[in-house]
């Protein structure tokens, strides 16, 4: 089994980190945007590209690039808002796949891939998430058998929703 190469959750701050050497904060598309979010990990990056409320619920966008090819496992994702409440993501979305509670994707060296949590029953009073919290594991190669159990996650703080 192949582990990450850091064993404890890797976090970046949706202001600036003070962590540098894990992470990047790039523009996004548009330079009025919100900025985009970047962690990586020692074999991929996810770039949060924000997330949306729509009625009550909240959905958080992301790209997902390996540096080789390899299988990733998305899990059910949770988020605390800055008062304290916690949401479990109700649909993870990876590619062309949906799941509630894990979502498997083969990527391809260097091809981003779309991926999103959805958040039922959001307060609408919330405006700010404390921390998002991403579980994962993952196998390098081609084939998905014999993946380790084993999951770690990437967090993002001071993360805005938008309407």
């Amino acid at each position: 089994a192949i582990a990450p190469s850091r064993t404890s959750s890797e976090t970046i701050s949706g202001e600036n980190s003070s962590d540098s050497s894990s992470s990047s904060t790039e523009p996004g598309p548009n330079a009025d945007d919100a900025q985009q979010t970047t962690v990586d990990t020692e074999n991929f990056s996810i770039s949060l590209q924000g997330c949306e409320r729509a009625a009550s619920n909240v959905r958080c966008n992301f790209l997902v690039r390996s540096n080789e090819d390899m299988w990733i496992r998305l899990r059910r994702s949770r988020v605390i808002d800055i008062s304290g409440n916690e949401y479990d993501s109700d649909l993870i979305g990876f590619g062309n796949d949906e799941g509630s509670s894990s979502v498997d994707k083969q990527l391809l060296e260097n091809i981003p891939i779309k991926a999103s949590l959805k958040f039922d029953n959001f307060s609408s009073q919330t405006t700010q998430i404390a921390v998002l919290q991403v579980p994962y594991s993952f196998k390098l190669g081609a084939a998905w058998a014999g993946m380790s159990s084993a999951t770690d996650s990437v967090r993002f703080t001071n993360v805005t929703v938008t309407n």
